[in-house]
This record gives structure tokens, sequence and C-alpha cells, in this order.
């Protein structure tokens, strides 16, 4: 499920779930034990990265529907508590998107200090709102903090995913470089970083940092049962069968799939041939 990497003392983390990353339970807890363990031992800086086109395209929804509630409340905890892992890690953490970043795996990125992300026809964003589920005020308030409120408003309540250049452009992502260079301008930056002076780097990074920790800090685990709840909601379970039904349109060859219909996007029609 993960691949770990060691750059001397920066460590990268690949999420390794083919074709898609997308997320279930046990990865996101692999990915969670894997952020809070580095730095017991010995690890300076995180890169965490995808495959090649894909970072991830969030929760694995053909496998999550098959699932009883309970499963739900697992995979929405481990994925706020990997949110906390990485915004209150005491480590800089870069994302190297080589690929798409949906839903949970945009969450993911927003978390980490700094992003690269792959040009070409990719997207990024949290379409959740098409699938019936809520944006919670933590997530709104994190998206708000990179891009602002008013594009914070539009990504989210919309459900929009913009392309690299555009989410370069708004704050979304730091830097967009050709494929090929993504992991290497994250571990550039990471070097950067472990090169400055330790104590006053993370002593400043911690403090520049208060708003994301504050921000996971108001998010408590009652509040994340009762967003859980609603993935069994009939209005959720309707929203999320016609995602499903429109990828399979499009693995088909009919010319009626909506980009951001889910957070399952172009291409992800072969995870659903595979797991489904």
């Amino acid at each position: 499920m993960l691949k770990k990497i060691d750059h001397g003392p920066i460590r990268e983390i690949q999420l390794d779930h083919p074709p898609v990353n997308a997320l279930r339970a046990p990865l996101i807890n692999a990915l969670r034990h894997a952020v809070d363990d580095a730095r017991n031992e010995g690890v300076e800086a995180l890169i965490l990265s995808g495959a090649p086109g894909y970072f991830s395209v969030g929760l694995d929804i053909a496998y999550q529907m098959k699932q009883d509630q309970q499963a739900a409340n697992l995979v929405f905890h481990e994925i706020f508590a990997i949110m906390r892992s990485i915004g209150t890690s005491r480590l800089p953490v870069a994302a190297a998107m080589e690929g798409h970043a949906v839903g949970g795996g945009a969450m993911i990125a927003i978390l980490c200090d700094y992003r690269v992300m792959a040009e070409g026809k990719y997207k990024v964003g949290l379409p959740e709102v098409h699938v019936g589920l809520p944006i919670p005020p933590v997530v709104y308030h994190l998206v708000s903090r990179l891009v602002g409120p008013r594009l914070a408003e539009r990504l989210c309540v919309e459900g929009n995913l913009v392309e690299p250049d555009e989410a370069e452009h708004i704050g979304l992502v730091d830097k967009v470089v050709p494929t090929e260079q993504v992991r290497e301008t994250a571990l550039s930056w990471c070097q950067r970083m472990v090169a400055l002076p330790t104590r006053a780097m993370r002593l400043t990074r911690a403090a520049s940092r208060t708003e994301v920790a504050k921000l996971l800090a108001t998010f408590d685990w009652e509040e994340l049962d009762e967003l859980a709840a609603g993935w069994s909601s009939q209005e959720t379970q309707k929203a999320l069968r016609a995602a499903l039904e429109n990828i399979g349109k499009e693995s088909a060859g009919e010319d009626t799939y909506d980009y951001k219909s889910a957070n399952i996007q172009r291409a992800q029609h072969t995870q659903n041939r595979v797991q489904v």
C-alpha cells in the first residue's frame, strides 16, 4: 500500500494502490502511522507522492458503497486522522502531485507545507458536494487559508476542479513543473528546509502553522460521526449511484460523463472494471 524511499534525512512516502490510488481505511491508516513514526526514525522532512497520473483520486467510492455504516465511520475517522497527522507534524511535508488530486487526495495535499503538481490535463479540488457530501467547516477554512475566502467558497460550494496552471495562479499549489520534475522539485524544497538552522526553522514553521493546528483541533469526533452518518442518506446514496453510472457510461464510450460528478474522475472507470 505504501513505499518508503529515503533520500538521506528526507523520506518519501509513496501511495501504492493501483490503478488510481483510491483511498480505503487500511491505506489511510498506514499512511498516518508512517507520518507519525517518521520523526522518531530520524527523518527530518517528508515527501508524500503517488503515481504518474494519479496522486490520489480520493475515497474509493465503488468499494465503500458495498460497506456498512460502521465502515463509513471508520474511513471518515481515518481521513481526518491523517489530516491531523500531516497538519500537526513537526516535520516539513511536501506533496509531490504527479497527476489528479481530488477529494481526499486534495485534502492530504492541502495539509502539506508545499505542493508541487505536474503540468498537463490534471485536476485538483474538492467535488464532494456533487456526490451529496458536505464540505466540513474545517476543510473550507483550510482551503481559505491558501486561496482566500471567496475562491474557497467557489471551490467548495460549487465543487470546482481546477487544472494545474489555475491551481498555481490561485495559490492552491505552489509550483507546476513537468511530470518528470515533480519529485525532484519536492525533494529540492525539502533539502532547502533541512539545510536551515533547525531550531529557528521549526519554531518559525510552527508559528506559521498555528492556524492549521487550531482549525484541526476544533473538529471533534462527534461532529465527524454526524458527517459520516450522511453517507447513508438517501440523497447521498442517490448521488453516488448516479456518479458510478456515469463512470460506467463513459467506460462504454458514451459521451455523457461529467468530470465533476464524483471524486472519481476521468479514467477512473479503470478502477470500476478492476474493483467493482
